[in-house]
This record gives structure tokens, C-alpha cells and sequence, in this order.
């Protein structure tokens, strides 16, 4: 990936402020919050072969960045599945507007995200979500994460709330739930998140949605929001990730 196109992305990173305090979070409670703030996704494929040489120069940069001072945190994800090697950084900011602060700090370690990052990338994606009126809190290091493409958005909403609203009273772990800002035609529109404290997590045994639906509201009305909902679904997806730590940074309070 050519320096302008690493230094586009830095340049995003950057103008973010107002970010999460919580290790790993990816957003504040929606439902306690009175706005939603928007996260900003960076998608960063790896040259194959380059991963261990991308890792240290993104440690560089956070040494960088830490003797700045630097006071805007990004949080670094590692995809499990699919192809190529692809981290996702994370930042999040209270609203659209916080967009025009730019952070002065980071000035001093451009040459590090030049030469040290950008030649082992050979693609970014950015992508901007909000959580909407589902998304609950949720903590841990391992996330599944579900993009949905819809072809109808508010009657997929409407049986998703009433699912969520069963799973809540059933004490069910929490969801995060994201509306995708924009994108081209075909990507998610809505994207889903269950989070574990470690991949051991991914082992218990879980009642299964539709079995709860059907346990709590009887056969005829779980099967009939079951086809409501499916009838609004055209594609979907889903990823594993690890958070990682050592590629992210928080600033010291």
C-alpha cells in the first residue's frame, strides 16, 4: 500500500477524540447514552509473510504516541477466519462533529506509519457504524461478529426488538447491535456482536434463539417472526476476533 494511502488512514485515526475508557469496548451503552457515538473501522490486510513486521511498527507507533502524550486511543482486533491475515482498529468518538479535531500529537510519528506500516499493507477499508436501539453493553476479548444485509430494514428491526427484549428477560448475554453508516450497495447494513471472555466461552452451551423464542411465545408466534425476519435477510456473514492488547492504546489517566 503507497505512503498517501497509509497516511489517508492515519489522517482519520487522528481526527477522532471523546474515545471509550474501557479496555476493548467498542462503544458506550446506546440505551444509556444520550447520543450514539460513532465508531470508525479501519480493515487492514497484511501482506503475506509481513505480519510479524506490520505488529512491530504498530508497537513503534504506540511508543511513539506514548511519549507524545497522546490522549486518543485505538483499540487493535485480530480476524481468526477467512482469507489473508486482516486487523480491524477501532476508535470511537461521541458524535460526527468531534471529526474536525485533529490531534497534534500524533504529527511526530508519521515517518513510523510511513516506513514502518504502510509496506507491509496492501489494502483499507473503513467503515462507520453507530449502535442503534438494540445494542447492549458487552465486555471480553473474543467477539463473533454478524453482518446482515437487509432488504428491509424497519420489519427486520421490528421482530429483532422483540427478540431481544425475550433475551433480555431470559438473561441471556448481551448483544451488541450496529447500524453500518454507509457503503456500497451489498455491504451489511446492520451488524451483530456477541462478545466472550476467552475462546472457552465459545464452548458453553447455549439455548438456542429460536428454541427460546419458541419455549417463551409458543410455536405459532416464534414461527411466524422466525419467517418475518428471514424474509427480510439476503446475505450474511460472520467473523471471529481477538482483541490484541499490545496493538492498542489507551491513554494513562
Amino acid at each position: 500500500m503507497n505512503a498517501n494511502l497509509s497516511r489517508q488512514l492515519l489522517t482519520l485515526v487522528i481526527a477522532l477524540g471523546g474515545l471509550c475508557a474501557a479496555a476493548g469496548a467498542l462503544a458506550q451503552d446506546a440505551e444509556k447514552a444520550e447520543s450514539r457515538p460513532v465508531l470508525s473501522l479501519y480493515h487492514i490486510e497484511i501482506e503475506h509473510g509481513q505480519n510479524r513486521a506490520w505488529r512491530e511498527g504498530v508497537k513503534a507507533l504506540k511508543d511513539c504516541y506514548t511519549e507524545q502524550k497522546g490522549e486518543r486511543a485505538w483499540w487493535t482486533w485480530q480476524r481468526q477466519n477467512g482469507r489473508g491475515t486482516v486487523y480491524t482498529v477501532v476508535v470511537s468518538s461521541p458524535n460526527w462533529a468531534d471529526f474536525d479535531t485533529q490531534d497534534e500529537k500524533m504529527r511526530a510519528c508519521y515517518t513510523i506509519f510511513d516506513e514502518q506500516m504502510s509496506p507491509h499493507e496492501t489494502a483499507v477499508t473503513t467503515q462507520f457504524l453507530r449502535p442503534n436501539k438494540l445494542h447492549q453493553q458487552a465486555s471480553g476479548g473474543i467477539a463473533r461478529v454478524t453482518g446482515l444485509t437487509l432488504n428491509d430494514y424497519n420489519t427486520f428491526m421490528e421482530v429483532a426488538g422483540a427478540v431481544t427484549e425475550t433475551q433480555k428477560a431470559e438473561k441471556a448475554p448481551p448483544r451488541e447491535w450496529y447500524d453500518n453508516m454507509g457503503g456500497a450497495n451489498g455491504d451489511e447494513d446492520v451488524v451483530i456482536i456477541r462478545r466472550y471472555d476467552n475462546y472457552a466461552g465459545m464452548d458453553e452451551v447455549e439455548e438456542n434463539l429460536w428454541a427460546m423464542m419458541t419455549r417463551v411465545h409458543g410455536e405459532e408466534k416464534s414461527g411466524a417472526m422466525r419467517d418475518k425476519v428471514r424474509s427480510t435477510i439476503d446475505s450474511a456473514w460472520t467473523y471471529i476476533y481477538e482483541y490484541k492488547a499490545d496493538l492498542s492504546y489507551e491513554p494513562a489517566e
